[in-house]
């Protein structure tokens, strides 16, 4: 499958900044989010998760795989 559009490091590091923004609310106690919240962060979970199953290399070169992300968390 084709899929249109780059995968760049700046989106993936938006799709990891709405998961994180979304754990932390959820640990604060602000658990109860929207459903666009909620939404938005399943999407970008997928995303991501996708990416490194199916062993994706960025416009920049960069294999995405675990490993990849850690330092993108950290």
């Amino acid at each position: 499958m084709d899929v249109p559009g780059a995968v760049t490091e700046d989106g993936i590091q938006k799709n990891l900044n709405i998961d994180l923004g979304y754990v932390e609310a959820w640990i604060q106690g602000k658990g109860v989010a929207t459903t666009e919240d909620a939404a938005a962060a399943e999407a970008s979970r997928s995303q991501s998760w996708l990416r490194v199953r199916h062993d994706v290399t960025t416009f920049e070169g960069e294999n995405v795989d675990k490993a990849y992300h850690m330092p993108l968390v950290c």
